[in-house]
């Protein structure tokens, strides 16, 4: 569900980029989380507003990954969406959806390194 506007405005702003993004557009653009990759004067500008953002988060949302939120407003507020791809996390071997087994058992002995 989307935040009350009166939160999201303490967060990043009532000038915000961040306020024209639809439901759907916020959901397929940026629910980013790691690994990331990014050129490294991008993630400075993301670092710089998720600094910023971050304590007004939990002013609003205290819980658990709340910083992944902060992250996700800081992206969406520069208008830096995310491409998702799936497939990096390799980390519990009955996970069969969203892991990268498929691409370790697909490949052949000494070119999955």
């Amino acid at each position: 569900s989307k935040p009350k506007e009166v939160n999201l405005t303490h967060v990043v702003g009532k000038t915000s980029p961040v306020h024209s993004l639809s439901v759907t557009d916020a959901a397929r653009l940026y629910p980013a989380g790691p690994p990331y990759i990014v050129t490294a004067r991008d993630m400075y500008r993301i670092v710089v507003k998720w600094c910023d953002f971050l304590p007004k988060i939990f002013d609003v949302h205290p819980v658990f990954m709340s910083e992944m939120y902060g992250y996700c407003m800081a992206a969406a507020h520069l208008q830096l969406p995310h491409q998702l791809a799936k497939g990096f996390m390799i980390s519990n071997i009955d996970m069969t959806r969203g892991e990268g087994w498929n691409f370790i058992t697909d490949t052949n002995g000494p070119q999955v390194c």
